[in-house]
């Protein structure tokens, strides 16, 4: 079950960065009034909450469930991308980046405590890191 598992999220990180959305979103924010400071203002509102929120996210996946994290990761990314449709300036990109931020802690802590759970059904916890490390190459 465990190498299933694995498989899985494998294939699940592959295709959940196959958006070819952030390739453009950078000219998309410039075009709609932005200034280049501001779009690193957004990149570093998605980095500061995605960096507070990844550990606990994986707290809350043991105690909530891997299925509740996963879910509010997918609300949060057509959350981002609707306010994304209509945004003109700083405030929604940020709102946008700030949910974008919360959605990947979310569903970077499911995906962590996932693979955790299943190395420990086969007794394998020690490749924890190793695993992880190819997936976020993969990533």
């Amino acid at each position: 079950m465990s190498i299933k598992n694995i498989r899985l999220l494998y294939i699940s990180l592959f295709f959940h960065n196959l958006i070819f959305a952030y390739v453009i979103e950078r000219l998309f924010a410039l075009e709609r009034g932005m200034t280049v400071q501001y779009v690193v203002y957004t990149e570093i509102i998605y980095a500061a909450v995605t960096v507070l929120l990844e550990i606990p996210s994986g707290a809350v996946a043991d105690r909530a469930g891997r299925k509740n994290l996963l879910i509010v990761g997918g609300v949060s990314a057509f959350f981002e991308f609707f306010i994304l449709i209509y945004a003109h300036g700083f405030w929604l990109f940020g709102i946008s980046a700030l949910i974008a931020g919360i959605g990947g802690a979310c569903t970077s802590g499911a995906w962590n405590a996932l693979l955790y759970d299943s190395l420990k059904a086969d007794n394998k916890q020690e490749i924890f890191e190793r695993v992880l490390g190819r997936m976020q190459a993969v990533d």
